[in-house]
């Protein structure tokens, strides 16, 4: 399984995120979170290609990876991998441009946006 949860309603696509996530950790499903802090290079290659050592279900959430310009390429490059892997991967992201959302919904199960509502400004001068 492959999701994308994006926009520029942060607030609303982390909460999404985590009770997506707390629903499977309440099945049992292992949680992993990449981000900008604990990327390495080949790190999605090993992920969409392995299995875990405890034999359960592990959960790839990959945190705002356009944060880093070599992770958010690597997370472009291995798109492919995640909708193919039986592992589950979630990419958290900011507001996308209409063409990197293209390439995100070519390979995902599904990619939903938040976006913040319009607020209307006091206006002194009216």
């Amino acid at each position: 399984m492959f999701k994308i949860f994006y926009g520029n309603d942060t607030i609303k696509v982390r909460q999404t995120v985590f009770s997506f996530t707390d629903e499977l950790k309440s099945k049992g499903v292992e949680v992993e979170t990449i981000d900008v802090d604990n990327y390495e290079a080949g790190i999605f290659a090993d992920a969409a290609g392995g299995v875990s050592l405890f034999g359960g279900e592990v959960l790839y959430v990959i945190d705002t990876p356009s944060q880093n310009e070599e992770m958010y390429k690597e997370v472009l490059n291995h798109l492919e991998h995640f909708a193919t892997s039986p592992t589950t991967f979630l990419v958290l992201e900011g507001p996308l441009l209409a063409l990197e959302k293209k390439k995100f919904e070519k390979y995902a199960e599904s990619v939903e946006e938040f976006k913040a509502g319009f607020k209307e400004r006091f206006n002194t001068f009216a």
